[in-house]
């Protein structure tokens, strides 16, 4: 991967289950090339080359999560050594509401999800810790965009078809939804417009060739929020791999780095930083798809809507009048 590689992904505008909304970009040749002033045949070649070397394994679909009346919580939990942290990632996976796992060389990083009410969110800690022995440090608070649109069994039943290939041909999921391919495209562009659902390449870390994912967790002094964020992110520049930045607690920024000594610079010039409290520095080794619960929760909604739709009976005369016969008491003779 170079530089114009890099430009590319993230000019995606879905870097990492860090949710945009708006436009679905990574379709959109034409934004991301005039975004970089780059031949749309460039960003095509580039984006198959991404594909076919493994980087990017697939486009999966994620449902905004107030859709279910949850938010979410990324926790970053620190190990003294490999085979704990082994045993706490077989642990994690067995928790529905754990909906990824970011696993790094001393840590491990879990998007939690919880009801948005605060103590559901402290009983999902408290198991958290229970099941690892460790203290979950929150790191993010990962702030999805409010949905503008009220779903229809229709377009449930498209976000689970396309939810593990958002690149399934239009004509494919048409064909088993019993659409037209015009009408499919208007629910996905309403869908889209309606921040009803994010689109996240998912990545393999192995495939990254002479480069390293440097992670770090950044915590800041509140009063200087907004100046320490702008620094952080001029020192990092195009080798940001991805970032999430919310509107309270740490930033994380993944930065792609070619030595151990670059990362160690960046650690120094992030710590030194006015407005920047502490760091904490990981590499990443690879990501845990655990969002099966996303599936549930999708087919929860279908059945619903599907028994919703159900005509309900009707009664005619002659039946009612059945009705009444039978609950009639017996007379004795």
């Amino acid at each position: 991967m170079d530089r114009l590689d890099l430009k590319i992904f993230l000019a995606m505008g879905t870097r990492y289950y860090t949710f945009q909304g708006g436009v679905d970009r990574h379709l959109n040749l034409s934004f991301i090339a005039k975004q970089l002033g780059v031949d749309p045949d460039t960003v095509r070649a580039r984006i198959k080359k991404l594909e076919e070397s493994g980087f990017i394994k697939y486009y999966q679909i994620f449902p905004n999560y107030r859709l279910f009346g949850l938010s979410c919580l990324a926790a970053g939990l620190i190990f003294p050594d490999p085979a704990s942290k082994k045993e706490a990632l077989q642990k994690l996976k067995l928790i529905n509401e754990v909906a990824w796992i970011d696993e790094r060389l001393n840590s491990l990083r879990v998007l939690l999800l919880y009801q948005e009410v605060e103590p559901d969110l402290e009983r999902k800690l408290a198991l958290v810790e229970e099941l690892t022995g460790v203290k979950p440090i929150r790191q993010n608070y990962m702030e999805t965009l409010p949905v503008s649109m009220e779903l229809t069994l229709i377009d449930w039943l498209i976000i689970r078809s396309i939810r593990y290939d958002a690149r399934k041909p239009t004509e494919q999921v048409a064909k088993e939804l019993g659409l037209t391919a015009r009408a499919l495209n208007y629910r996905l562009q309403r869908l889209t417009r309606g921040n009803a659902y994010f689109i996240v390449p998912v990545i393999s870390l192995e495939n990254l060739k002479n480069a390293t994912c440097t992670h770090f967790t950044i915590f800041l002094d509140e009063n200087q929020r907004a100046e320490a964020i702008d620094e952080i992110t001029r020192l990092f520049g195009e080798r940001d791999m991805s970032r999430h930045v919310s509107s309270k607690g740490s930033v994380t920024f993944c930065v792609l780095t070619t030595t151990i000594t670059e990362s160690d610079e960046d650690y120094l010039k992030a710590k030194a930083i006015p407005g920047v409290e502490k760091v904490i520095m990981d590499f990443t080794l690879r990501c845990h798809d655990t969002s099966g619960y996303i599936d549930k929760l999708i087919d929860e909604k279908i059945m619903g809507l599907e028994k919703a739709a159900k005509p309900k009976p009707t009664f005619t005369a002659d039946s009612r009048a059945a009705k009444l016969v039978k609950q009639q008491p017996a007379t004795r003779t």
